[in-house]
């Protein structure tokens, strides 16, 4: 007879499969940590350039100050006293129109509509107070615009600059005014022509092919150079040929046709949208415009540059030329 007190033996039983739910939970889980991390990486992403875009600025108004009492200064009867404070405090005023856009932004996103309050108006006046955590909508895309802005006025200033200290004379104003275009045109079409590739494609992608260019533009010129010690110097024109107007003609055209194909991929992906369209006008134009005006103003380039590279061989040809020696 069966003992009832006998203990029943234990039934092994093999795992049960992974519920599809649950899976599908996990999946999500993983999906929005990952999207997390990237709004995460992005927002530390454009609060270090943040920074770097205010410190560059900061340290070029810093640089002019140093050299305000230099001999060459002082013979041009250029004031950097006044340039510095111009580039200063165009970009303290950026820095209050941005903390406006951010206080415009997060008033659109309340869902209970409130009166402008005054001690919010009143932080608005401390440049960039607003804008250090307000890394999202369109205030990163003004930052950028009013960047772009500052940088043309540095180049400007920078071109018309070497080009009084190898001349000795400063261009007509027209001519000035056709330059500062140029590198608001230029300059502007190129990041906004980079910023078309990155959202076409990755950002990643784009920061590579900038590298690229650069880096193209550093092996020419230290092949070009092999016998000389310039390499520093080499490595500032290769960024400003990647950025504004390059060394050469051609160099300025195909490192532009680089541009406009970054464009074109961007048209590739989103041609049936009507704001890519406006977005591709405004920066293919912009490319166009630059390119256009730097073949127009292309002796003073030359002579800017020319200061740049060869400084010591521009000063003997000009004291040649004062004294009718050649």
């Amino acid at each position: 007879m069966e003992d009832i007190h006998e203990a029943p033996l234990e039934v092994s039983y093999a795992p049960s499969p992974e519920d599809p739910g649950e899976r599908t939970q996990q999946e999500a889980a993983l999906f929005s940590a990952l999207r997390y991390a990237g709004s995460v990486f992005l927002a530390v992403l454009s609060f270090l350039l943040h920074v770097a875009d205010v410190a560059s600025s900061v340290a070029f108004a810093i640089l002019m100050l140093v050299y305000r009492d230099a001999a060459q200064v002082v013979e041009a009867k250029l004031d950097f006293t006044l340039w510095a404070s111009l580039v200063l405090g165009l970009h303290l005023l950026a820095g209050v129109f941005v903390n406006v856009a951010a206080l415009a932004e997060s008033y659109s996103v309340r869902e209970v509509p409130c009166r402008v309050r005054p001690q919010e108006v009143s932080v608005c006046l401390v440049p960039w107070s607003l804008s250090w955590w307000a890394f999202a909508g369109w205030v990163p895309l003004l930052s950028v615009c009013i960047s772009v802005a500052s940088a043309t006025f540095s180049y400007t200033f920078f071109v018309i600059y070497k080009y009084y200290d190898n001349v000795r004379e400063f261009p007509v104003p027209w001519k000035v005014l056709l330059v500062a275009l140029n590198a608001l045109f230029t300059h502007g079409g190129r990041t906004f022509a980079t910023a078309m590739l990155a959202f076409a494609l990755q950002p990643w992608i784009a920061a590579v092919w900038v590298l690229f260019i650069a880096a193209l533009n550093l092996v020419r010129w230290k092949f070009k150079t092999w016998e000389n010690d310039r390499l520093t110097r080499i490595k500032i024109i290769s960024l400003l040929e990647t950025f504004f107007v390059g060394t050469t003609r051609q160099k300025t055209i195909y490192t532009t046709f680089v541009y406009v194909v970054f464009t074109f991929v961007f048209m590739q992906r989103f041609h049936i949208e009507a704001l890519a369209w406006t977005v591709w006008g405004i920066t293919f134009g912009a490319l166009v415009l630059g390119l256009a005006l730097t073949l127009a103003t292309w002796s003073i380039y030359f002579r800017a540059y020319e200061e740049l590279i060869f400084p010591a061989e521009s000063g003997q040809k000009r004291n040649a030329e004062e004294y009718d020696i050649t």
